[in-house]
């Protein structure tokens, strides 16, 4: 049984050029757009450095020269394996003006992580760092182009030696047309091992003017880049600013998890526009300076990549007036496919904040398989322009249909909630439980900053384990206080057995709650 909702064309809507706003149908388009436009204007800013549009336009050209030069061909795979800063989305322009398609492999993962990666997308070559490239070579077989900064042998090309490369226009290629495959994003998704999310340039484009409209982006604005060029959320960082000619500033790697230099970074840059997962708001939150900063500068801030505390919702909705706050909601497979924007307080009715309804033209419906009596909830199912192609190494198709593993309810006003993924649905004395409706409950603890609860043990020896922070650490709730509060919303098989304290909770490279590592490290 399905319930479908679709949402007016906004892809349409843009292909009509509305608001005489152009339509490109490649990624790489668009700062070649804005560098005609607007070519002074600062495009990208980072600790490595700071380019205008114009400036990019003609490096990105470099690029593709010294790509072509080296034998890079369309459909090749290029690794960008850097640190944070303005060159690695130079290097991503380039790639794509040969019609290659870029991977970005964050410079913080396990050597034996990137092996992974490079065994499975097989890249021509790879823009690395001499000490990176060289602990590549221990543990990969595989034959690669190593560009680096410094010449290391007569096969390996040299980034200094881009400047010898014309910076005119790529003539005489193939063409890229918009179901190309643009980029390659690796997520571990529930398996651990690297799934290669494979993205064309419509795919990303469709969420681009999507996005670019619903959060009234303009080039007098200044967007910030939090996430890791390798995370989904970065394509919102990246491409809208480029789509309409505003600046981008990349956070250096040492600000990104700290609230106070983020604040700080803030203020500084003049950030008007902010994308990250909860648990980076919730660091600034902690800030004492935060709220008064965010009110001079913010415009708008979104977050999405993992449940956000409604309590921690609110008190951002009730300190930043003025301020658009938006919840998007979608995998590295769809980017974003839902959003709610938080006009006012979420009500007591709610355990959580909505993810609301379908995003970029795409169709969301509900699959519940005949398990739950009620139609209106079940695993989210997508389909639509930001749909991927699919995984690397399986078969690219377009049109697919995307199954989530998210269980979702959809209110009488088609608003959708999120209940769990299907992977944190356990059995406990015969029931299935949504480990997530547990957290929800524990949330609505005035003084819980961030909850997990994990199922320890089996058969009659499993217990509903809790992991919580506190906003106050002085002010402890006891486990029959937590007991009590559970009892009072759920069934008694829902109830918590034992709660755990900590004074932070572990983080992956996304920013996000690493539940693993934390629940192991509990033990």
């Amino acid at each position: 049984m399905t319930r479908l909702v679709i949402l007016p064309g906004w892809l349409e809507k843009y292909r009509r050029m509305a608001d005489g706003m152009s339509w490109f149908s490649t990624l790489h388009q668009l700062v070649q757009h804005s560098a005609k436009a607007c070519p002074s204007q600062v495009a990208i800013s980072g600790p490595d450095g700071e380019y205008t549009y114009h400036e990019a336009d003609q490096w990105a050209n470099r690029v593709a020269h010294a790509l072509i030069l080296n034998g890079v061909k369309k459909g090749d795979r290029v690794g960008v394996h850097l640190e944070r800063g303005a060159k690695p989305l130079i290097l991503f322009q380039g790639i794509l003006r040969v019609g290659a398609i870029y991977v970005p492999i964050d410079s913080k993962t396990p050597i034996h992580g990137v092996s992974e990666i490079i065994s499975n997308c097989s890249p021509y070559a790879i823009f690395t760092t001499q000490s990176l490239s060289q602990a590549i070579a221990q543990v990969c077989t595989s034959e690669i182009k190593y560009f680096m900064p410094r010449l290391g042998s007569d096969d390996i090309f040299s980034w200094s030696d881009l400047n010898t490369q014309s910076s005119e226009d790529i003539h005489g290629l193939a063409s890229i047309d918009e179901h190309d495959p643009a980029y390659i994003l690796y997520t571990s998704g529930s398996t651990g091992k690297p799934k290669g999310v494979c993205l064309s340039h419509k795919n990303a484009l469709s969420f681009v003017y999507w996005a670019a409209d619903i959060t009234h982006a303009s080039n007098q604005h200044i967007f910030a880049n939090h996430a890791a060029f390798s995370f989904g959320i970065s394509v919102y960082d990246i491409y809208v600013p480029f789509l309409v000619g505003a600046k981008l500033v990349v956070t250096p790697g040492r600000v990104a998890l700290s609230g106070k230099l983020m604040t700080e970074f803030i203020a500084k840059e003049n950030v008007t526009h902010w994308y990250s997962v909860p648990t980076a708001v919730l660091l600034m939150m902690e800030y004492e300076n935060f709220f008064e900063s965010a009110r001079k500068h913010i415009k708008t801030m979104m977050f999405a990549g993992e449940p956000f505390a409604k309590s921690q919702v609110n008190r951002l909705r009730k300190n930043l007036p003025g301020v658009q706050i938006i919840n998007f909601y979608g995998a590295t497979e769809t980017n974003v496919s839902c959003y709610h924007e938080i006009n006012d307080e979420i009500p007591d009715s709610l355990p959580a904040t909505p993810i609301g309804k379908a995003a970029c033209s795409d169709e969301i419906w509900i699959d519940n398989q005949g398990e739950d009596p009620d139609l209106n909830t079940g695993e989210l199912l997508i389909k639509g322009p930001t749909v991927m192609l699919g995984y690397w190494g399986g078969e690219l198709i377009r049109d697919r249909i995307y199954r989530s593993k998210d269980i979702v309810r959809r209110d009488s006003d088609g608003v959708f909630h999120y209940i769990g993924r299907t992977d944190r649905i356990v059995k406990i004395k015969g029931y299935r439980v949504a480990l997530s409706e547990i957290e929800q409950t524990i949330f609505r603890h005035p003084n819980i900053r961030e909850a997990v609860v994990s199922l320890e043990g089996d058969g009659l020896n499993a217990k509903l384990v809790g992991y919580v922070t506190l906003k106050d650490p002085n002010s402890i709730p006891g486990l029959m206080e937590l007991k009590k509060l559970c009892a009072d919303y759920l069934a008694p098989y829902k109830i918590i057995h034992k709660i755990n304290f900590l004074p932070r909770f572990p983080l992956n490279a996304n920013g996000k709650v690493d539940i693993a590592a934390l629940v192991s490290g509990g033990k």
